[in-house]
């Protein structure tokens, strides 16, 4: 078995009294916080730290700007890479993040992976003044976005004219430690035939979330649209975005549960979303523990190896985890000394 890598999913943003399923204990956003457990994710051999990219998230809509943070990230660690989980294209335009990818590449020395997306949430962009077409237009002008920023990061003096971006003589230097450029992955919330082909063609990964089953499909329908363009699949890197409860028995795991659902009644249900977003996700309206453990990583150890053996078995190499017990770090500490050390 490949040995898979571990990433932490940076809690940007607080998810208390049922305000976002991702952070269930974490009031107010600290950098304190997530400074010190980055260190330790650095100190128990995590592989990556990622980080989300909103601009309203969360309790009273309070989340810390991604690529601020991934460039703090970068000057307080030394080994673990920095990546992105996924960067809406519409908030940045290609040619100034790829000046910044160039420059964060430089300064964390060859740390950086960046992942893109079509975007979902229509309201934020709203509230913020930027526009949000079709979803056809926006995977249309991904790829776009994409050429632009690897003509950006790998040529001299770029030149691009495209239907949706250009760009004339652009000058990108330093250019990025990472040969021919740091790692682009690809996030698809449900996947279709226009997206598949995007990361078939121009992706190094893409990022997933769901059940077993549904990454299986993803991933099988991925595989096959790359043997059509003529794509290896074996350099396209696969991750799945999970939750994490753990304990060292069962009765700790349902300890955990009860303190999570002292501050966060309805957990694990997703109200804060609005239907048409639940659907989206393809979620459903209500959500059981037990219902939940079928998707996520909850449990003892022994359990949750064999859950993730599942997914590696499909052709899972990566692992995006969200510490749901987060502030508290025990979860990070036993998960790093019972499961990840089976992968060795």
């Amino acid at each position: 078995m490949v040995k898979p890598t571990f990433g932490w999913a940076v809690p940007t943003f607080g998810g208390i009294n049922d305000t976002h399923i991702d952070t269930p204990l974490i009031d107010m956003i600290d950098f304190r916080m997530i400074k010190e457990v980055a260190q330790l994710c650095e100190e128990e051999g995590y592989d990556k730290l990622w980080v989300a990219d909103h601009l309203i998230l969360g309790k009273s809509s309070r989340i810390l700007e991604a690529w601020t943070v991934m460039s703090c990230l970068a000057t307080l660690t030394d080994r673990v890479k920095i990546g992105s989980k996924v960067l809406c294209y519409t908030f940045r335009y290609p040619s100034i993040l790829a000046k910044m990818i160039s420059t964060l590449d430089v300064i964390s020395n060859g740390r950086v992976e960046i992942g893109l997306g079509a975007g979902w949430n229509e309201e934020e962009a709203k509230r913020y003044g930027i526009t949000f077409p079709t979803i056809s237009t926006r995977i249309e002008q991904l790829e776009e976005y994409i050429l632009v920023l690897k003509k950006m990061l790998t040529e001299t003096s770029p030149t691009f004219n495209g239907k949706h971006y250009a760009i004339k003589d652009a000058v990108c230097e330093p250019k990025p430690i990472q040969k021919p450029h740091p790692p682009i992955w690809i996030g698809t919330l449900r996947g279709g035939k226009k997206m598949f082909n995007l990361i078939a063609r121009y992706a190094d990964g893409v990022n997933t979330f769901g059940t077993l089953s549904s990454v299986k499909e993803k991933i099988e329908r991925i595989f096959e649209v790359c043997k059509v363009v003529g794509r290896s699949v074996q350099n396209l890197k696969i991750s799945w975005d999970t939750h994490v409860l753990i304990g060292r028995s069962d009765d700790e795991v349902r300890e955990k549960k009860r303190e999570i659902n002292k501050y966060n009644p309805n957990y694990p249900s997703y109200y804060y979303l609005s239907p048409d977003a639940r659907q989206r996700h393809g979620i459903p309206d209500k959500m059981s523990w037990e219902e939940y453990e079928e998707l996520y990583l909850i449990g003892r150890p022994d359990k949750i190896i064999k859950r993730l053996e599942e997914f590696v078995d499909v052709g899972v190499s990566e692992f995006v985890l969200w510490f749901l017990y987060l502030p508290h770090t025990d979860d990070i500490k036993l998960f790093s000394k019972e499961v990840m050390s089976s992968f060795i």
